[in-house]
């Protein structure tokens, strides 16, 4: 019997002692890894505010190949979430969601795991560093009160420690194989929603186009769109486009649809030469391009390596719209915006 009660007292104090510890223990905790990599801020920005191209870096993606994946909410930025399964124990189920974002020099991600109660957050800090930039992954967890997670937390560094420093050795070998987006993308490009709309096209072809005889094509392609819709008494309802349905960079022949945007009762009056469709819907990069016309193609070349670096996928034929008149617009006050689908 005496056996007994100092089995039970020796217990009860143990766990006194236990919880005791738990509760002097701090309820937070914080990991962090470094790496210095030779690409801008602003490459490393694009190419890590979103999850297409985690899957690339990440130090746990190849622990379970039966991993489900699914992608919720923006293409890219702030609302990016990714969600994800598995059987395996080191993996389990979960979320991650940017739900901050400081252009080229932040991205914060707040972290579910399945079973778990903690607040956790993941942030990939962004800095100057010389010709390149040094990337911070960090973590950061409050149990809320959770003395389990309080002893948990002290193995943190131990347990993942390495997968932060083989993660940043990934992202590094990344970065450095992306195409430059130059200093400050964001004050040109950003991704917008495209809405529905109903499209009256022409088509056109230029051989051996130059900026000269592609403007001449565009200016006799709208004339006769817009001659033929006056005719249908068709009324415009927006700025024109011109659509690029090829180009050749060796050769520069250019086939294109000139086309307006009408009111969508418009949509039964196609004929031999004017046709009228839905345009695209949905995610797509907008990149503004203020000046000369020949400035158009170089801000194609920034947009591609903006789309790139970002890890989006083509989603349909790229389009110009044209906010000012060049008939009555200096060419160095010229407005044009480049839309291109993503997926």
């Amino acid at each position: 019997m005496r056996l007994l009660k100092f089995l039970v007292l020796a217990t009860l104090v143990a766990v006194i002692a236990v919880v005791a510890i738990g509760l002097a223990l701090p309820d937070t905790v914080h990991l962090e890894r470094s790496i210095s990599v030779r690409a801008r801020p602003a490459t490393a920005y694009v190419a890590l505010n979103s999850f297409k191209r985690f899957r690339q870096w990440s130090p746990w993606a190849g622990l379970d190949p039966k991993t489900l994946y699914a992608d919720e909410g923006p293409l890219w930025g702030v609302g990016a979430k990714l969600s994800w399964s598995s059987e395996h124990p080191s993996v389990g189920h979960g979320s991650q969601e940017i739900v901050a974002a400081v252009p080229y020099r932040e991205i914060r991600s707040r972290l579910v795991f399945g079973g778990f109660g903690s607040d956790s957050e993941s942030t990939l800090a962004i800095a100057a560093d010389g010709e390149g930039a040094r990337i911070t992954w960090s973590y950061d967890s409050r149990f809320n009160g959770d003395l389990l997670g309080r002893f948990l937390a002290l193995k943190l560094d131990d347990w993942v420690g390495a997968d932060y420093e083989q993660g940043l050795q990934r992202i590094r070998a990344m970065l450095e194989a992306l195409p430059d987006v130059g200093a400050d993308p964001l004050a040109t490009i950003a991704l917008i929603e495209v809405p529905a709309q109903t499209l009256a096209l022409v088509s056109g072809e230029v051989r051996r186009s130059s900026d000269e005889a592609g403007r001449a094509a565009l200016a006799d392609a709208y004339a006769r769109l817009r001659a033929a819709l006056a005719a249908k008494q068709i009324e415009v309802v927006g700025p024109p486009l011109a659509i690029t349905r090829h180009f050749d960079e060796a050769t520069r022949d250019w086939r294109f649809d000139a086309a307006l945007p009408v009111a969508a009762a418009a949509a039964a009056a196609s004929d031999e030469m004017v046709r009228f469709v839905q345009g695209y819907a949905g995610p797509a990069l907008r990149q503004r391009v203020v000046g000369p016309y020949d400035r158009i193609g170089p801000s194609y070349a920034a947009l591609q390596a903006f789309r790139q670096a970002a890890g989006l996928a083509d989603h349909g034929d790229a389009w110009e719209r044209y906010l000012s008149d060049p008939a009555s617009t200096a060419a160095a006050a010229r407005e044009v915006e480049i839309i291109w689908p993503v997926q």
